[in-house]
């Protein structure tokens, strides 16, 4: 099962989240993932995370160093443009824009692989996956931190066409033990620091949770 650490707005500084991918990488975590938003849609503690070109271009380029796929959350049409231009492989939807068509209609377009978060995908752009195999959906509970989803996987992993991960918006660790052992390819999980000051810090996994889980 691949994990994707999403990095989210639990980073300060570039040099910090540099600091996270290096720390991902001694995990074998080879999937890492930002936000690309503009200022007005965050709320103010968190727009000093913004990130620019050139900063998306610099995480990119330390990405492939490390070998690891670096990609993003894309908050707006012009982001897709950014991440174009940077030769992203992956991209990623939020449970919000899962209906969004501005942003799923041209990412369908470049025959990438889209991962979208949704509680239901029956509740989304479902009827798109028809025109694309590119189309991932990881099932999540939009809330956070969520409850414990243990008690549904193995009904999720097999319900719909498309399903084939989880966004992990809990505070159980045991969670990626049972979605590996349901099938799931792929583990979204927000990862931190410290719990402490990280602004994602309820439902985020330090690196020190993950190593334990991965043993």
């Amino acid at each position: 099962m691949n994990i994707i650490a999403e990095f989210g707005v639990n980073w300060k500084t570039v040099d910090q989240a540099d600091f996270m991918m290096g720390q991902a990488m001694n995990l074998r975590i080879k999937h890492i993932k930002f936000q690309l938003w503009k200022p007005e849609q965050v709320p103010e503690e968190v727009r000093t995370m913004h990130i620019t070109k050139s900063i998306a271009k610099h995480f990119v380029e330390l990405g492939k160093y490390y070998g690891q796929e670096v990609f993003f959350t894309c908050y707006y049409p012009e982001a897709i443009e950014i991440c174009k231009n940077l030769d992203v492989n992956f991209y990623k939807v939020r449970y919000n824009d899962r209906r969004n068509l501005s942003l799923l209609t041209p990412l369908i377009d470049m025959k990438k692989k889209i991962f979208v978060s949704c509680f239901d995908p029956r509740d989304t752009i479902y009827h798109l996956h028809a025109q694309t195999e590119d189309i991932v959906f990881l099932r999540c509970d939009p809330h956070y931190p969520s409850k414990s989803i243990i008690p549904y996987i193995k009904e999720w992993a097999h319900h719909g066409k498309g399903i084939k991960g989880f966004s992990d918006h809990t505070t159980d660790l045991k969670l990626y033990k049972s979605a590996l052992e349901s099938g799931m390819e792929w583990f979204e999980v927000h990862v931190c620091l410290d719990k402490e000051t990280a602004y994602e810090g309820k439902w985020s996994k330090t690196f020190e949770e993950l190593k334990e889980v991965l043993k």
